[in-house]
């Protein structure tokens, strides 16, 4: 609960804050990120977080605000929107953003949520479409590496008029 509390109000304030998990197969670096979205105790980080932005959003310091979330897996330098109908993948490409933006990905879906049970049912559609495969040391193995964007636009009123702020 603590870990990722700190971020909330830089991701408010219009900040890019990022929870990454590496190290060996089979250490629980997708369970630590996921976890059992079904089970409250048992939720991952990306589902603890987007709580805590959506309770801070909540508490009416801001006039207005807008979430949309993406699900972006690599595999084998092969990209795929998690998000986007089966039927209807599409194309997607990386190009450098220009100036400070640095990467972004032409072609990825953006998902407007406005509640927890929406980002759990996009995050449980996604689990069920990642590659997983059978290794020495785990029977469901995640394959790929898969980044999991949440984008807050937020506006609040300030001396002067209305300040809009759009972290990630």
């Amino acid at each position: 609960q603590n870990t990722l509390a700190p971020l909330v109000p830089q991701v408010l304030a219009g900040y890019e804050a990022t929870a990454f998990a590496y190290g060996q197969t089979g250490t629980g670096k997708t369970y630590t990120m996921e976890g059992h979205a079904g089970v409250e105790e048992d939720r991952g980080l990306m589902p603890r977080a987007a709580a805590a932005v959506l309770d801070a959003l909540a508490k009416g310091k801001y006039t207005y605000h807008h979430i949309s979330v993406s699900y972006l897996e690599i595999y084998n330098e092969e990209l795929t929107d998690l998000l986007a109908p089966v039927q209807n993948q599409p194309k997607l490409d990386l190009l450098e953003a220009g100036g400070s933006r640095g990467v972004c990905c032409v072609g990825l879906s953006e998902i407007a949520v406005s509640s927890l049970d929406d980002i759990i049912r996009l995050v449980c559609a996604a689990q069920e479409r990642r590659r997983v495969a059978e290794t020495r040391i785990n029977a469901r193995s995640s394959r790929s590496h898969c980044i999991f964007t949440m984008k807050v636009l937020c506006r609040r009123m300030c001396p002067g008029g209305e300040h809009e702020t759009v972290g990630k």
